[in-house]
């Protein structure tokens, strides 16, 4: 089953190298401006969001909350350089359904990607939409 990922990250390397792991993987990727504001419409229509929390138009905290609330159907999984565990804690708290840790491996990424959707029981709206672009899941 192909999923949409958006990826937000500021770190171009990383971002490049998340997002070309996932289409590896025949996913649709959406790299978005390393910003929420910037995220818009690709956050709501994702099925999991890969995200930094050092954006530059949020800190920590204000990122998970406002990615959850953008996205509350979406898996939301955290990278990060912040490894305390109080700060793991607060991420998860926070809305993130996983936490990761940079330097990360993109196949520790991909395995913990796979976790969430194994357990994704979620009904899929019969016809997604973002503007005027429509999308028949079921018909592809």
């Amino acid at each position: 089953m192909e999923l949409r990922f958006t990826v937000i990250e500021d770190d171009p390397v990383i971002a490049h190298s998340v997002a070309a792991h996932l289409r590896e993987q025949l996913h649709a990727v959406v790299e978005v401006q390393p910003t929420l504001a910037a995220a818009g419409a690709s956050l709501g229509a994702a099925d999991l969001v890969v995200l930094d929390l050092h954006l530059p138009d949020s800190d920590g905290v204000d990122t998970v909350r406002r990615a959850r609330l953008a996205a509350p159907a979406a898996f939301l999984i955290v990278i990060t350089a912040r490894g305390a565990v109080s700060d793991r804690v607060q991420g998860l708290r926070l809305g993130a359904d996983d936490y990761l840790v940079k330097p990360f491996s993109l196949l520790e990424l991909a395995a913990r990607l796979r976790a969430l959707t194994r357990r994704d029981d979620r009904s899929r709206p019969v016809l997604l939409s973002v503007g005027d672009l429509r999308l028949d899941p079921a018909a592809k």
